[in-house]
């Protein structure tokens, strides 16, 4: 017989493939970023695969999302591209330091970030 239990720990299952799939595609990235750091290039565009072969469904923007979000926690720029591609650059370093300003005094407060470039 067929308890909500096991539809909860069948959904759980799914769920935890689903985000060791996000941990491949991160790995995956970030070989690419070493790769392509080692040959002195700054920046990459990787593609979220939409359907990968030999593993369960998936939802690709979430994916997306998720990577995005782990590749700027680690300093990298990173950005929606076009469809199911990414941007990510290294050759700018977020400075630490924000600096708030005003554009007009009946708009809100906004935050601007300092990049600094490398210029090789």
């Amino acid at each position: 017989m067929l308890s909500i239990e096991d539809i909860h720990e069948k959904y759980r299952q799914k769920m935890l493939k689903q985000k060791q799939i996000y941990k491949n595609i991160l790995v995956d990235i970030m070989q690419k970023i070493n790769t392509k750091a080692n040959s002195k290039q700054m920046n990459l565009i990787y593609r979220i695969p939409i359907v990968i072969i030999g593993e369960t469904e998936y939802n690709s923007m979430t994916c997306m999302n998720y990577v995005m979000k782990k590749v700027i926690r680690q300093g990298f720029f990173c950005c929606h591209h076009v469809d199911n591609y990414i941007y990510i650059d290294w050759s700018m370093i977020k400075n630490k330091e924000y600096i708030r300003y005003k554009k007009n005094a009946n708009k809100t407060n906004e935050k601007k970030v300092k990049f600094i470039t490398y210029n090789n």
